[in-house]
């Protein structure tokens, strides 16, 4: 299991808390943001396990484990998926405390483990993609609100970038390095786009060609634009849902994925057609 990097959110929380009943100013995220990076290293470990949880404290680890391998058709097209749960026509790998209920798929919660963990399910009908939109309807159900779900954008034999909401209006794009044992936040902020509490939320991004053959992501939440990271690797990976920690329990539904060719111009994010509603 790998490492959640929505952790780093939760200092980045604390500091705009006093700030929740307004928008925080550029200067206040941009203060978080700094000190989040600089307190990476020294994070608290988790309290709040319960009772039967491991005595000792828990450490922070990423372990390198690969990625489950969904091997896709090949196709001349591009894969398009549209999943609403209320079946299972789509199988998510290395899903261990899922359930399919109410027309949607419930993750979590996971028993207390000795390390901070992101746990996944990954699409297989994906396959491994570069560019592709990616959209879920994601609803906090239980557990602490200080921990994130939604997406894994990248998980290769190098690093991992995830995507991640909170009930506290947060959202964050993390990005860990096995060689060099480094978290990096590619954006973190509050968001008001995000919704509060058990409010569902519908996760968008795009991954797209960048002007220099590599990949931006564009993220929208609620049909927001929110941000876009800009210039990262082009690979091939596997691509799916998460969230951190246990004792969090979170639904998803309505997941839409499609892949986009690799060549032709790259798509400017204000020219992006999202559904409405």
């Amino acid at each position: 299991m790998i490492r959640s990097m929505m952790l780093l959110l939760s200092i980045l929380i604390s500091l705009l808390a006093a700030c929740q009943s307004r928008t925080p100013s550029a200067d206040e995220v941009a203060t978080a943001i700094e000190a989040t990076t600089m307190m990476k290293k020294t994070l608290e470990p988790d309290t709040s396990t319960p009772t039967d949880a491991p005595s000792e404290t828990p450490t922070i680890t990423f372990t390198n484990t690969p990625a489950p391998s969904p091997t896709a058709t090949e196709s001349l097209h591009p894969i398009q998926i549209y999943e609403d749960f209320s079946s299972r026509e789509v199988e998510w790998l290395a899903c261990d405390v899922c359930e399919w209920k109410n027309d949607a798929l419930y993750m979590g919660p996971y028993p207390a483990s000795g390390a901070y963990q992101t746990h996944v399910a990954i699409c297989k009908e994906c396959g491994e993609v570069t560019y592709y939109r990616m959209a879920v309807v994601a609803t906090y159900i239980d557990g602490p609100t200080d921990r994130g779900y939604g997406m894994i954008l990248r998980w290769t034999d190098d690093y991992v970038i995830t995507l991640e909401i909170s009930p506290w209006q947060t959202v964050g794009a993390f990005k860990y390095e096995f060689d060099s044992d480094r978290w990096e936040i590619l954006d973190g902020r509050w968001a008001g786009a995000v919704k509060a509490g058990t409010s569902p939320n519908r996760i968008e991004v795009f991954v797209t060609q960048s002007q220099q053959r590599r990949t931006d992501i564009s993220v929208a939440i609620n049909g927001k634009n929110v941000f876009i990271v800009w210039n990262e690797p082009k690979d091939q990976s596997p691509v799916g849902l998460m969230l951190f920690g246990h004792a969090l329990e979170v639904s998803f539904d309505d997941f839409e994925f499609e892949e986009y060719e690799p060549y032709g111009d790259p798509i400017e994010l204000e020219d992006l057609d999202r559904p409405s509603g």
